[in-house]
């Protein structure tokens, strides 16, 4: 895997320099609608609709609230808050509706609470990401760390494909990447074919020019690798392995596009595929991408919709800095390789918390590939 590929000398620790550390906010979103991410909460508040929900929100002066706290699992410093995820009081739907400019005002505005609070990290969950350009609209802060938490997410998605094609040989043959020229697309793709994990690699993306651009670089790193573009999803169907990573809120991923026995890693949060796909197409291997198990963490309160010790890449990349005591901006924008190998190296660093790869699960529950 990615670990395996890396020359860099592996820094080591016993134990964290308390002074250091910083207290970090990962911001998140309603992602299934307003009534059933409230009934994770407390139960008796998914009877109230959506609507109604909206309604509220929308009227409150406060645009978001604590959803979850997270402190270490060490003796001696499991009191001291480390960490929490912060909820805007926005659905997904409601958030690409308003776009980008609503969107990055209001979260500029939370940040602003959010630093008055003490809080010095932040990352960006979601779609709170896209809607930032990748966090560039908020890059001119100088009072906070801002992070998009793409280069640990690629990372842990370049992991998860190393891992299937090791397991499954016939899925380096051809591979795509949905979402190619975005941030975290970008990223794998260009460590796919860096550490030669890519024979056959189709990009697919709305914009054909960037699509362009990016097989240049490819080819720049690596002349052998035969790369393939096209702004249509049908294409996904010449693939063995489908690497799923845009910014839609749909889900994009129907029956018919698929080859029989096709491997499908979801990086997508909210998800471009739907557990009725793997109803239709019982052929078809579902992996939900970008999750890393930290068992050195406690969540406490608003859970995260993922199996215990289980993190999204985005939010462990925002404590790894926060561990580090990370002051600039890290991954805004599209992340870098250097970039990559540097948020690796803290996982390495810190690994007596976890920070490594999950068992692979499909839509949060355990499988065997």
């Amino acid at each position: 895997m990615y670990s395996e590929n890396l020359a860099v000398e592996q820094p080591k620790i016993d134990s964290i320099d308390l002074e250091l550390v910083k207290k970090f906010a990962f911001l998140i979103h309603f992602r299934f609608g307003y009534r059933s991410d409230m009934g994770q909460f407390w139960k008796p508040l998914n009877k109230v609709s959506d609507n109604f929900y909206r309604k509220v929100f929308n009227k409150m002066k406060k645009q978001s609230f604590k959803w979850s706290e997270i402190y270490l699992n060490e003796e001696g410093i499991e009191n001291d808050l480390l960490g929490i995820t912060e909820m805007l009081m926005m659905s997904s739907e409601d958030m690409i509706k308003s776009g980008a400019k609503a969107t990055s005002f209001k979260i500029n505005s939370i940040i602003d609470d959010l630093v008055d609070r003490g809080y010095t990290n932040i990352g960006l969950g979601a779609l709170t990401s896209p809607l930032t350009k990748g966090g560039l609209l908020l890059s001119e802060r100088k009072d906070v760390s801002i992070t998009n938490g793409n280069a640990f997410t690629a990372v842990s998605m370049y992991n998860g494909m190393v891992k299937l094609i090791e397991k499954n040989n016939s899925l380096i043959e051809h591979q795509t990447i949905v979402g190619a020229t975005g941030s975290v697309g970008s990223c794998v793709a260009k460590m796919l074919v860096k550490h030669n994990y890519a024979t056959n690699l189709q990009l697919i993306a709305r914009n054909t020019e960037k699509l362009e651009e990016l097989k240049k670089e490819l080819n720049a790193i690596s002349p052998s690798v035969k790369i393939e573009i096209s702004a249509d999803m049908k294409d996904i169907k010449k693939s063995n392995l489908i690497v799923l990573l845009t910014a839609s809120a749909d889900n994009l991923i129907k029956k018919e596009m698929l080859k029989k026995d096709a491997f499908i890693l979801d990086g997508t949060q909210p998800r471009n595929t739907s557990e009725k796909l793997l109803i239709e197409r019982p052929d078809l291997t579902i992996v939900d991408g970008g999750i890393v198990n930290i068992p050195g963490i406690t969540l406490k309160k608003g859970k995260l919709d993922l199996p215990e010790n289980n993190y999204y890449a985005c939010f462990s990349e925002t404590l790894l800095l926060a561990l580090e005591g990370y002051k600039e901006h890290f991954s805004v924008g599209n992340p870098t390789l250097d970039q990559a190998e540097y948020i690796h190296q803290l996982a390495k660093k810190h690994k007596k918390y976890g920070f490594h790869l999950a068992d692979f699960t499909s839509f949060g529950n355990p499988i065997i590939i």
